[in-house]
């Protein structure tokens, strides 16, 4: 159970951080494409949420722990070296492409 709120408030924090930095830049983000990350977040939700328990079934919940805290330490620093920007156009404004591309990167 605590391992789900994590990952809710991870996944929300993350769109938080989004729309933050796409609202300083006054980007505007199309409805389909709203609808469109909507869908690949909840995808991913449960993705995670069945492998993480498929490997707690093999192993210990000590192991898991370090490896999901790892990969986001990872994450979090190739962000931070390296941010990805999503506008490919620069028209500040997120069309379909760019919200598929902007999902997959934030959660792969």
């Amino acid at each position: 159970m605590t391992n789900s709120i994590i990952l809710a408030l991870s996944a929300s924090i993350d769109s938080l951080g989004i729309g933050i930095t796409y609202g300083l830049k006054n980007a505007q983000i199309h409805f389909l494409s709203k609808c469109i990350l909507f869908v690949m977040s909840i995808f991913f939700a449960v993705c995670s949420l069945f492998i993480g328990n498929l490997i707690s079934t093999f192993l210990p919940e000590f192991f898991t722990n370090i490896i999901s805290s790892t990969i986001l330490v990872i994450i979090g620093i190739l962000v931070l070296i390296d941010p990805i920007p999503f506008d490919f156009d620069h028209s500040r404004k997120i069309d379909i492409k760019e919200s598929l591309v902007l999902r997959g990167c934030t959660f792969s």
